[in-house]
């Protein structure tokens, strides 16, 4: 909500500098693209995985930001039945990825933490707690796969980087053997399903991109220009 409130040009007058808001997980996007999991990709999606959720979409190495800057906003979509089995009374995809549900998941395997990222130490150690977080990744892509089909699912924030490369085999073994309509059978779908390919920080790594984007930019038009 922060464009809504102006908060931009508050910040730069606060500042005496060009200010720019992006969504954090299209800045990890930025990264992922850059140096991570993505550089090699045709396309690809990078779901966030954490506190929220939130999906962002590079297709050709440009980023799709959608007409008003809500394209990503998966958390908001309602569960198919099938989550019924997994989390009942669960109605949209936060109560199944988010991160209460995934510490509850956690909780339930004996993983307690006061928050989510103690909660997640252990967590790629636990293959009872991958297998089951697997089940829900799976929900969350199908609609991503059923609407943009890219050639690659990055699986990014705590929980992503926590469940590491062998949530990612989970995943994408799921997907090799599923319908969107009754979660067996085959699909039509085989995306690579990988780790967050970022050592640091991505949301900073992704800024950072951004902000020398746009230095090299003007650069470039200032010497252009006559």
């Amino acid at each position: 909500g922060w464009p809504e409130l102006g908060a931009r040009r508050r910040i730069e007058d606060a500042l005496h500098l060009e200010v720019a808001l992006d969504n954090d997980v299209n800045l990890a996007a930025i990264a992922e693209r850059a140096v991570g999991a993505g550089r090699d990709a045709a396309s690809f999606a990078l779901l966030w995985l954490g506190d929220g959720l939130g999906l962002a979409v590079d297709l050709g190495g440009k980023l799709h930001r959608g007409a008003a800057g809500g394209a990503g906003e998966i958390g908001y979509l309602p569960v198919p039945r099938a989550a019924e089995g997994l989390v009942p009374g669960a109605e949209d995809l936060t109560d199944l990825l988010g991160g209460d549900a995934v510490t509850k998941l956690l909780a339930a395997h004996g993983h307690g933490g006061a928050d989510l990222d103690r909660a997640l130490a252990s967590l790629s150690d636990d293959e009872g707690v991958l297998d089951a977080l697997a089940d829900r990744v799976v929900l969350g892509v199908i609609p991503v796969l059923a609407v943009l089909d890219p050639e690659l699912i990055v699986l990014g924030g705590p929980t992503g980087a926590a469940g590491g490369s062998r949530l990612a085999e989970l995943v994408a073994e799921r997907l090799s053997g599923i319908s969107s309509r009754r979660l067996e059978h085959s699909s039509r779908w085989r995306p690579a399903v990988r780790e967050s390919g970022i050592a640091g920080p991505p949301v900073l790594g992704g800024a950072r991109r951004m902000l020398v984007g746009r230095i090299h930019d003007r650069l470039v038009a200032d010497i252009s220009t006559p």
